[in-house]
């Protein structure tokens, strides 16, 4: 099984069991591919930001910026509720959204956990990988959340 670790420590192997190119290193960090996750307070992180994704209800948009694209795609904390239909719009967004971006919900996680099985999904990565990642966090992970990445993944491989 390739892990987070060995995707960090021997990039060589974890690249062969990704079918990747050897030296090819695969990340599960927003911040490595221009995105960043945010909590409520997502306002103080929107300057030099690009596009929103903001994926809480609650949340609402900036008044006005001709600056930066919004685009709102609610999910629920509770992944368990998360219909896998929605990963590819949500997919779809990521892929399009111009960078640097920012993925706003109440606490960050949702977006955290996105990110992950996006990258896993689009960018060569595992399953597996994701989970581990969002485990080493270190914080409390949303309900569902391992079951909806694995179903995701499994259903939006490119």
């Amino acid at each position: 099984m390739t892990t987070l670790a060995s995707l960090a420590g021997m990039p060589t192997q974890a690249a062969q069991a990704f079918g990747k190119p050897q030296g090819t290193r695969v990340s599960y960090s927003p911040k490595d591919y221009g995105l960043r996750a945010s909590d409520k307070n997502f306002l103080q992180d929107l300057p030099g930001k690009r596009s929103l994704l903001i994926l809480a209800d609650e949340l609402q948009p900036p008044e006005t910026s001709d600056a930066v694209t919004v685009t709102k795609i609610p999910l629920d904390k509770n992944f368990e509720k998360n219909p896998l239909a929605i990963a590819p719009k949500l997919f779809d967004v990521l892929d399009s959204m111009p960078r640097p971006g920012l993925l706003a919900c109440t606490s960050g996680k949702r977006g955290t956990v996105v990110v992950a099985a996006w990258v896993a999904a689009r960018k060569g990565g595992s399953a597996d990988a994701a989970v581990e990642y969002l485990q080493q966090l270190n914080y409390s992970l949303p309900n569902g959340y391992e079951a909806w990445i694995r179903g995701v993944v499994s259903r939006n491989v490119t």
